[in-house]
């Protein structure tokens, strides 16, 4: 049996640590206090999370790690899916019960006292408390995965409650994971779960009021909160970029057809940047003709790869044009200025600035080809 670390100053600090947590907004700063705190108690143990898009669970949106070497974190971050999704299946296969390391409660001095405990894990199942995936399972992915010679590590994957459309995964690692301290850890980790989930409903009820109005894309604010969220993060396995675009010809537009056309230029340009990019792909309006695309795991080639794809696709979408006033009518298609910059290339501070300046160059070249010349 390993070190108890369920004192009761411990388990007080953990505690009180969930206090402190409440009043911080983003999830990314919530989740590294908790692994922090987890850390000052547990001193020789490792620690990794991991928020996986429930619709699409090989998309991550949050992930974080303490204490795990980076051999291992490159193998979470590929193999996360395959591993729960396995322990799972061997659990279910044996019975459903995929709490399985707490059957190996040595505290536990009869059958009675056992069924009276499963019993309170179901509850708490049914409550959405966390749970976690077999012990035995878990560590053989690793050790089989990435070293065998790391016979004295063990592994485990507990599960947080936060919602319909997000998956909290943690990946515990220590050379005994007893069920004692596991306990402790299981339930610091329901209560920061919660705390998680209500950031999130939280973040939506923002992300609601931080549309724009004119064409459904997110606008400036939200902007530069998901920037700034990602700026905070390890991109050096996970890359992302940002796609910055000008619409070409919107004051002519506006001019000779109205700004009801203009506007109809917009959102023509946003609805082909929606259709034509991922479902977690972001596209922003800041303002005026302006409108970005934040790409998640996408790096510089993929952003170059994209770009020419887009720049291929503008010339197929049309949009039509009518003067109400004398009843003038044209269909043009879908010209938009491009710049893009990657977090595999450039600082992560400065990617929009990078993607604005190379978009501005990309506008030059419109312009200098003869059959585009600027309208006034």
């Amino acid at each position: 049996m390993g070190k108890d670390y369920t004192s009761k100053s411990n388990l007080q600090y953990l505690l009180y640590t969930t206090k402190e947590m409440a009043g911080i907004e983003g999830v990314h700063d919530l989740l590294k206090l908790c692994l922090e705190r987890l850390s000052n108690v547990f001193t020789d143990w490792g620690f990794a999370v991991i928020i996986e898009d429930a619709a699409r669970p090989s998309v991550l949106t949050t992930k974080i790690k303490l204490n795990i070497e980076e051999k291992y974190w490159e193998y979470i971050l590929q193999k996360h899916v395959q591993i729960t999704m396995h322990a799972k299946q061997v659990a279910e296969n044996a019975g459903g019960d995929y709490i399985t390391f707490l059957d190996d409660d040595p505290t536990l001095e009869s059958n009675q006292e056992k069924v009276e405990e499963e019993e309170e894990e179901e509850e708490l199942v049914d409550q959405g408390q966390v749970a976690g995936w077999d012990k035995e399972e878990v560590t053989t992915w690793f050790r089989e995965g990435v070293s065998e010679n790391d016979n004295n590590k063990e592994w485990i994957v507990v599960d947080g409650e936060i919602g319909d459309n997000d998956r909290l995964r943690i990946f515990i690692t220590h050379e005994e994971l007893d069920h004692t301290n596991l306990q402790l850890i299981r339930l610091f980790i329901s209560l920061a779960s919660a705390l998680v989930h209500n950031t999130i409903l939280r973040r939506e009820l923002r992300r609601r009021s931080q549309i724009d109005a004119l064409t459904g894309a997110f606008n400036r604010a939200h902007l530069d909160e998901r920037l700034s969220e990602l700026r905070k993060e390890d991109h050096r396995l996970d890359p992302y970029s940002v796609l910055f675009f000008d619409v070409n010809g919107l004051k002519r537009v506006n001019d000779v057809f109205g700004h009801l056309a203009g506007d109809e230029l917009i959102k023509s340009s946003v609805n082909f940047l929606q259709s034509s990019s991922r479902d977690t792909d972001d596209v922003f309006r800041p303002g005026g003709d302006e409108l970005v695309m934040v790409c998640r795991q996408t790096g510089a080639s993929a952003a170059a790869a994209l770009v020419k794809r887009l720049k291929q696709a503008m010339t197929k979408t049309k949009v039509n044009y009518h003067n109400p006033t004398t009843n003038e009518r044209e269909t043009d298609v879908i010209k938009i200025s491009v710049g893009y910059a990657s977090s595999d290339q450039h600082d992560n501070a400065k990617l929009l600035d990078i993607a604005d300046q190379e978009m501005m160059k990309d506008k030059e070249n419109f312009y200098n080809e003869e059959k585009n010349k600027r309208y006034r």
